[in-house]
């Protein structure tokens, strides 16, 4: 309903989450509400599970890890103890899918083979290993606003033009290293103004 592609909407699932995990947290409930709550959450995270997105699957994960080191450490081991019951109980296809992202070695070739499930990964691995070789072009302001496709293509590393799928190499080779740090200036700056309120706010 949210949208066409699975990554789309694991992404909206993995930020969906948090709202539930504040409101249970912080908001004073009756029980009854409590319990409705959790079974939210739990419909929540077994969508985002057979999504079958694994970038969506590594940056909840990693958010909840800092949002709850940083601001509600006493729930580190229930979060833990939930990653760990994920990870025993997840289905065989989703525990492939997530293994297959740390093994195998790709190369170029793969993105030649009409196999999609080996072009989709192997054309991340290559961004990826290539970024700071394509950052060395422009590394001060960048090759340029939507010039990250031609370039790499134009370095060889695809049979066509592929967008970036990280936002990180698509700003940095784009924008170089003043646009990458002007986009984390502003996502701290999110991040500081939100403690802010959090610390501030008569309820949090």
């Amino acid at each position: 309903l949210i949208a066409v592609q699975p990554n789309l909407w694991a992404g909206y699932l993995a930020m969906y989450l948090f709202f539930f995990i504040a409101f249970l947290v912080h908001y004073p409930v009756s029980p009854r509400v409590r319990m409705f709550m959790y079974g939210a959450t739990l419909l929540v995270i077994l969508n985002l599970v057979y999504t079958m997105s694994r970038g969506a699957w590594l940056a909840a994960l990693g958010a909840l890890f800092f949002v709850t080191t940083m601001k509600s450490r006493r729930l580190l081991i229930p979060v833990a103890l939930v990653a760990a019951g994920l990870y025993v109980f997840l289905p065989d296809t989703a525990a492939e899918r997530f293994q297959s992202g740390f093994e195998g070695e790709y190369d170029p070739k793969l993105l030649t083979q009409e196999r999609l499930e080996g072009e989709e990964a192997a054309s991340r691995i290559i961004q990826w290993r290539n970024f700071l070789p394509m950052l060395s072009e422009s590394p001060v302001i960048g090759v340029g606003f939507g010039q990250y496709a031609e370039t790499f293509f134009r370095r060889g590393l695809g049979e066509k033009l592929r967008s970036a799928h990280s936002t990180i190499i698509e700003i940095a080779v784009e924008n170089g290293v003043i646009g990458l740090g002007a986009y984390l200036a502003l996502l701290f700056a999110f991040y500081r103004r939100a403690s802010i309120v959090l610390k501030r706010g008569v309820e949090p």
